[in-house]
């Protein structure tokens, strides 16, 4: 889920603030496509994808509450609906793509095997500076 948001909230903000879309109240040029609307598909996706076989209605469940959170965008006069459209098929389509790639699927970096590689963050204070150090194993 994590790098499914990260790369489709990415997308949509690039593509936000290149295109320069105004919305329908002319608040702001940032309309296309819609990030609340891509961010609830890419939810609604991972519980799919998660859930489908196991238990259906928890992974059709995220589509009620993506679907509305795109309606009540184009209602509350922020996006119209092709913002909502495009921003519902990069979330879907982000996350499928991630999903199709098995080794990210299974891979848990906190989980400390021979095979696999290990992730160590963790913050660093000293009265010079304050920071974040980053450990990879491999």
């Amino acid at each position: 889920m994590f790098l499914s948001e990260l790369t489709a909230g990415s997308i949509i903000q690039i593509l936000k603030y290149s295109l320069k879309i105004e919305r329908p109240d002319q608040s702001a040029k940032n309309a296309f496509p819609s990030g609340h609307t891509g961010q609830a598909f890419v939810a609604a996706q991972v519980l799919h994808n998660e859930f489908k076989n196991t238990l259906p209605l928890l992974a059709y469940s995220g589509y009620i509450f993506a679907v509305s959170t795109g309606t009540l965008r184009i209602v509350n006069n922020k996006h119209w609906l092709p913002d909502v459209l495009l921003g519902a098929g990069i979330g879907m389509l982000i996350t499928n793509i991630i999903y199709h790639y098995e080794p990210f699927k299974n891979w848990n970096p906190f989980k400390k095997n021979k095979s696999d590689v290990i992730l160590q963050l963790y913050p660093t204070f000293n009265d010079q500076y304050t920071g974040i150090n980053l450990k990879l194993n491999l």
